[in-house]
């Protein structure tokens, strides 16, 4: 990653533009935000290791990689069993599972935002809150404990960032 640094600086710059020019940087309303960014940059970087490529050639590989991508499965930059290992040598064992991402707990949290577990709710809302707790675009930050920087990412918005990743291609 060291030698491909420039072009990441880059990639990240030209995504933020992109993403504030079409309105879709904002973390905290379930857009991109500076993580999520970072994160898809470096991936699609580690997934195109040829070092000499340009900046369209990468962009270009994003909008395919992410428009594309099966969101069941997170998205990560090293393994999951890497964090577990570096949490067992550090004094964090106990409090390790309440931090650690999983995707169980983070459907159930997001259960709970949507409040679909302690409220009655009519059904015709039930059903399209259902679908906002489900969708989830799983980026996995790096760092002790993983956590989900796609949190707030939800049905509505993720239709929005895919039609607009779309569009780039």
């Amino acid at each position: 990653m060291e030698e491909n640094f420039e072009n990441f600086r880059t990639l990240l710059f030209v995504l933020k533009i992109w993403a504030k020019k079409h309105f879709i940087y904002s973390g905290q309303f379930g857009f991109f935000n500076g993580t999520n960014l970072s994160v898809l940059a470096c991936k699609t970087i580690l997934l195109n290791k040829n070092r000499n490529q340009s900046i369209f050639h990468l962009l270009e590989q994003f909008y395919i990689t992410f428009t594309e991508w099966d969101w069941t499965n997170p998205i990560l930059l090293e393994s999951l069993v890497y964090h577990q290992q570096q949490a067992q040598q550090s004094n964090f064992i106990s409090i390790e599972n309440l931090l650690n991402w999983d995707i169980n707990s983070d459907y159930n949290r997001r259960r709970q935002v949507f409040g679909l577990d302690n409220y009655t709710i009519y059904d015709q809302n039930k059903h399209r809150l259902m679908q906002h707790a489900k969708r989830m675009w799983p980026i996995i930050a790096p760092g002790n404990p993983p956590q989900n920087s796609g949190f707030n990412i939800n049905y509505s918005t993720s239709k929005i960032l895919l039609s607009e990743m779309r569009l780039g291609i």
